[in-house]
């Protein structure tokens, strides 16, 4: 008995992973690569900036809906049809491209379609882990996960470009929607009742403002809950205000490093990301994880500062200097990050109870896209130096998160599962 639900619960980590892979992986080239057809199409900034907004801003606003209808359909159905319906959104992009000229409007259109869809299965895949492992190996398979993310977000631009340059946009299309359908046919075979977590759908009538709204009043009465989402919303903003937008800025204008070197320093963060999801699993059996928090909440932002503004004196700091306080800052600020971000979301699908997971996920996942940051550090680049935006963005992450905090300990009583001891 034990031989076979080790086995079927082996089977549904190879196949998350497998799935997982070819759809982040498959979305990371696509996106990388019409970003490029774009800029060829149009030689327009704005151009590109518009879908970059495209991309993520669905994100945004339909990660709450997708948080209720995590929570109230099946998310076999959710996590394979996403992917699914993916597939048809590019075949039909492929068959307008063969059957037209693939114009502008078309491409933005897949792209915005696509963020919908997207949002919807992170969302139904995240809370939906639960139900795929037993408690003891949960922790293993959302490090796993962020690896795929973080290998996908560093090999996705570097095969794009490849493809990009061999072949035309229509063919290119078309191997992107024959990915999603294998990674939907794959998702297919997931069980997502192994351990008796899942929640079985609901009927009835659906009003999403009423089950949002029952997701934010549940989290406002968790102080719990308030701390972590909060240290999660707090770290991803100041990245973006203090990384995101001002990065490709100081490389290639304030040190003159050039485009190679931003690619260098570019790649760090990925690999800092993978770097901490790998050894999540270890930390989390050595540390309790209120210390973990409270340590790793802060210490991303004193590296922030430390790496950032190693060479704080654009005139008097020379290239290598440049380039090895920013690559490194980059590997190791994402580093920390993704070593609490991993364990963060582990929290969270310990702690909240299956019936409200997607929502308040869902909640904290469009917090943490944090596009007020990407406005607002834009806006301060243009009357100040861009070299300040790291560093300020380091400490108020330190001061936010330090007060966020505070000195009480989170009481952690996670959500048991039936049949577990």
């Amino acid at each position: 008995m034990y031989s076979l639900a080790f086995g079927r619960e082996s089977r549904n980590i190879v196949l998350f992973c497998l799935g997982k892979s070819v759809s982040a992986f498959g979305g990371a080239v696509y996106a990388f690569a019409m970003g490029l057809y774009i800029l060829n199409l149009t030689g327009s900034g704005l151009s590109f900036a518009l879908a970059l907004a495209l991309g993520t801003v669905p994100t945004v606003l339909i990660s709450p809906v997708a948080g209720v209808l995590t929570d109230r359909l099946d998310k076999k159905m959710l996590v394979a049809g996403t992917d699914f319906i993916s597939a048809l959104v590019l075949l039909v992009l492929y068959l307008l491209g063969r059957s037209f000229e693939l114009h502008l409007a078309m491409v933005y259109t897949g792209i915005f379609l696509l963020a919908i869809l997207n949002a919807v299965f992170v969302v139904a895949l995240d809370s939906g882990k639960p139900s795929l492992v037993l408690y003891d190996r949960l922790m293993r398979l959302n490090s796993l996960s962020k690896v795929i993310d973080s290998t996908s977000a560093f090999l996705g631009p570097v095969c794009g470009g490849i493809l990009f340059a061999l072949m035309d946009i229509e063919a290119f299309i078309l191997v992107n929607a024959l990915s999603f359908l294998l990674s939907a046919l794959l998702e297919l075979f997931l069980d997502f009742n192994y351990n008796g977590c899942s929640v079985r759908p609901q009927s009835g009538r659906l009003l999403l403002g009423a089950e949002i709204k029952k997701a934010a009043t549940f989290i406002l009465k968790s102080r719990t809950l308030l701390q972590i989402l909060g240290v999660f919303v707090s770290m991803n903003f100041f990245v973006g205000f203090g990384v995101t937008v001002p990065l490709p800025y100081i490389v290639n204008n304030e040190l003159g490093l050039g485009s190679a070197n931003y690619g260098i320093i570019k790649a760090g963060l990925p690999v800092g990301m993978v770097l901490g999801a790998a050894v999540a699993p270890r930390v989390m059996k050595l540390l309790p994880y209120m210390r973990l928090l409270k340590g790793g909440g802060v210490v991303p932002g004193h590296k922030h500062d430390a790496n950032w503004g190693a060479c704080p004196d654009a005139k008097h700091r020379d290239q290598s200097c440049g380039l090895y306080g920013n690559g490194d800052g980059s590997v190791d600020n994402y580093w920390g990050i993704s070593l609490i971000n991993v364990p963060l979301i582990h929290e969270l699908q310990v702690l909240v109870p299956r019936d409200y997971l997607g929502r308040v996920l869902s909640l904290g996942i469009s917090g943490a896209k944090a596009i007020l940051a990407l406005v607002l550090s834009g806006t301060l680049s243009t009357v100040a130096p861009a070299s300040v935006m790291p560093v300020a963005g380091g400490a108020l992450m330190l001061l936010v998160n330090t007060l966020i905090l505070g000195s009480t300990d989170i009481r952690r009583e996670r959500t048991p599962c039936p049949g577990e001891n």
